[in-house]
């Protein structure tokens, strides 16, 4: 909606005062000479010259008439009040309060700098230049921060403005992302508790990554009260050049000691020039490598360190740069916890020591030896102990022989998934397409499974089989299989299969029988994998896990599942997580503790037993290493950083600001913070002052007429 300047009156009554303009013209009147018949000599020169006088003399009276009539009408007009107002909503009227709710973006990006002037501290002095704009006592007022959780100052709008004051001088910027829509949202249910004028103002730094899901047209609309001046004032100090630290990350997530293992950052050259950016890498404390890397315009590279862990438990992994515009993405922190096995967790009902199931055979397979010799470290659990809490450390889930699986025991694997944990299913006997569909049904889009899974097949009934008939030998997931082992995987009788629907899309069939029916496929899940294999290496099922195909399959697919594996559910400031824990012997859940990067404590919520446990955290306000703590001895350590998006400072344009923003019922402006006298106009501006001056320089022009005429 286009404003349009328009004069607004205060005491419209007083324009009454116009008709005064006609006392000029009677004193006018009045003051006209009567005519009066004269006799002169005939003499044609005097004629001559009195016709001439006497023109000259009456256009002077009509612009001394002229100007007394302007001055009488200024003078109406400025006791009327006038005021200038840009846009068609009118002014607060006298004696009324105007409503305004400033918006903060304190996000991340509000610590830039440029030439030591930082835009935190520019936003400060722009709002409080918004709040001497109020009437003291009249108006009303409140902050709104926009953060990952937009917050109000205070709990209403406020006539206080020394509070506000206050408050604008403590402003500081955050480590976390600014949702707007959500601050924004918030503002208008302030402003619609309000029955008179209502401003709201936006100072933000219009970062693009913030703004981009930012939006007043349809439905959004009604996020404003109508009627509302929408003001956005961008804040700018200048270009920034910005390198940025994210998504640092261990492959894989969990370090075998005495392995080597890559440590990857990611680095980010956010500026329209080619840079040279410098990135140390330490390991609890100690520099395990530099790297110089040369970036052009916001290109973005992954750079990694070879290390080898000494050490099994919780390491501080930190990479740095050199500081820059924005200091807070100037670091990346990762916590790595190494092992001396790695963890797979095997679910399965059956009895681990019958040597005929299929949980026994998976576990052997996995570790034959079931000792610390073992490459692979083992946790067997019931189908009713399986929690997210059980398994939230394993680098794969192998689940077997189950009964029917309870919502909580489903959600903790789609969990468990998302996380980026590999899962791998196998359809032996049991409410496998029940599992599987409860599963299923937990995935928000898409699907979760390769295929609808049928009625199964006992072949083994009839005294038939199937056999494994191609495979997607170049596969990943089946690199470990050479030839001579394809081989030998083919010659493995299934007895006991499940029918299938068609291949959905995103998932790929790995194994495939000889009717064409798959033998094993896998599909993404978050940022996990769901292997789904259509057979069990229980005896009954197939002849499999009497061969060492099968060690082979499950080793194979442990260390794939494991080595591409991301870092699962990196803590972000702003954002509340979960963190699992395992204490090597039982705490006192009472006595654990939370202790913050700045060295604050508070007590943490657990979910689980003494042993491994769920750590909640609340939402985080800075980045750094926490520490779970008991009895001031270090259990575990969660790594938080700021939001990825927060290093790009590029900025939105106005006019795309302005599609967003322009909305039904609500009027948008856009004013620069360099904008001088007051930025917001809740009262219009007043014209009194002009028309008194123009009522004194009518004056003067008339008396300076006249004393001219005279001479």
């Amino acid at each position: 909606m286009n404003l349009m300047a328009t004069i607004l009156f205060a005491s419209p009554w007083l324009l009454f005062g116009l008709a005064g303009t006609t006392l000029p013209v009677i004193a006018h009147l009045l003051t006209r000479r009567a005519r009066r018949k004269i006799v002169f000599p005939t003499i044609r020169l005097l004629r001559e010259s009195r016709a001439s006088q006497s023109r000259l003399y009456r256009m002077r009276r009509w612009l001394l008439l002229a100007l007394r009539c302007l001055a009488a009408a200024a003078v109406a007009i400025a006791f009327a009040q006038p005021v200038w107002l840009e846009g068609s909503i009118p002014p607060a009227a006298p004696g009324k309060g105007a409503a305004l709710v400033l918006v903060l973006d304190t996000s991340a990006s509000s610590a830039q700098q440029a030439g030591g002037v930082r835009l935190i501290d520019s936003m400060r002095a722009e709002a409080g230049r918004a709040i001497d704009s109020l009437q003291a006592g009249l108006d009303l007022v409140n902050i709104v921060y926009a953060r990952a959780r937009p917050q109000a100052a205070l709990p209403q709008l406020t006539a206080n403005t020394a509070a506000i004051r206050a408050e604008l001088d403590r402003l500081a910027p955050t480590a976390e992302r600014a949702y707007l829509g959500e601050a924004i949202a918030l503002a208008g249910k302030m402003l619609a508790m309000h029955p008179g004028q209502r401003q709201l103002m936006i100072l933000s730094d219009l970062q693009r990554s913030n703004w981009a899901e930012v939006s007043l047209k349809g439905p959004n609309a009604q996020l404003v009260p109508e009627g509302t001046v929408v003001t956005v004032t961008p804040i700018d100090v200048g270009p920034c050049d910005n390198a940025s630290l994210s998504q640092g990350r261990c492959s894989p997530v969990q370090p075998v000691v005495s392995s080597p293992v890559q440590l990857a950052v990611r680095v980010c050259n956010y500026s329209d020039r080619e840079r040279t950016i410098p990135v140390d890498a330490s390991l609890d404390g100690q520099s395990v490598g530099k790297s110089q890397l040369t970036l052009k315009a916001w290109e973005a590279i992954d750079v990694a360190f070879p290390v080898t862990f000494s050490s099994p438990g919780m390491h501080q992994v930190l990479f740095s740069t050199a500081p820059d515009a924005l200091a807070c993405d100037n670091q990346c922190f990762l916590a790595v916890q190494a092992v001396r096995q790695v963890r797979v967790a095997v679910v399965g009902d059956e009895n681990p020591n019958q040597n005929d199931t299929g949980t026994y055979f998976t576990i052997r397979a996995l570790a034959p030896a079931g000792d610390a010799g073992d490459a692979i470290e083992v946790r067997h659990l019931a189908s009713a102990d399986l929690s997210y809490a059980r398994i939230a450390d394993a680098e794969a889930v192998f689940v077997g022989y189950v009964g029917k699986l309870s919502p909580d025991a489903l959600k903790a694997l789609h969990m468990y998934a998302n996380q980026g944990g590999g899962i791998v299913f196998f359809c032996g006997e049991g409410p496998v397409a029940e599992n599987l569909m409860g599963l299923n049904a937990l995935a928000r889009h898409g699907e979760l499974l390769p295929w609808t899974p049928g009625p199964p097949r006992d072949l083994g009934r009839s005294g038939g089989f199937l056999t494994v008939n191609s495979g997607q030998w170049d596969s990943q997931l089946l690199a470990c299989f050479d030839e001579a082992s394809q081989l030998a995987l083919k010659q493995i009788r299934f007895n006991w299969v499940w029918s299938a629907g068609p291949l959905r899309h995103g998932a790929t069939a790995l194994l495939t029988y000889e009717d064409g029916t798959p033998a094993m496929g896998v599909q993404s899940v978050g940022a996990g994998k769901l292997v789904v294999a259509n057979f069990s290496p229980a005896m009954h099922c197939s002849n499999l896990g009497k061969y060492g195909s099968f060690v082979a399959l499950v080793q194979g697919l442990t260390d794939s599942l494991r080595a591409g594996q991301e870092t699962r559910g990196s803590p972000i400031a702003g954002e509340a997580f979960v963190h699992l824990v395992k204490s090597p012997s039982a705490v006192t859940l009472e006595e654990l503790a939370i202790v913050a990067p700045d060295g604050r404590q508070e007590k943490p919520t657990i979910t689980g037993d003494k042993v491994q446990f769920l750590v909640n955290f609340r939402p985080p306000e800075l980045t750094g290493f926490y520490r779970v703590s008991h009895r001031g001895a270090t259990l575990s350590t969660a790594a938080v950083n700021v939001d990825p998006r927060e290093g790009d400072l590029r900025k939105m344009d106005e006019q795309t600001l302005r599609d967003r923003l322009t909305g039904r019922g609500h009027l948008l402006q856009v004013k620069g913070s360099r904008v001088k006298g007051e930025i917001l106009n809740l009262r219009g501006r007043p014209m009194w002052a002009w028309c008194v001056l123009g009522a004194m320089i009518f004056i003067a022009l008339e008396l300076g007429l006249l004393g001219l005429w005279k001479r």
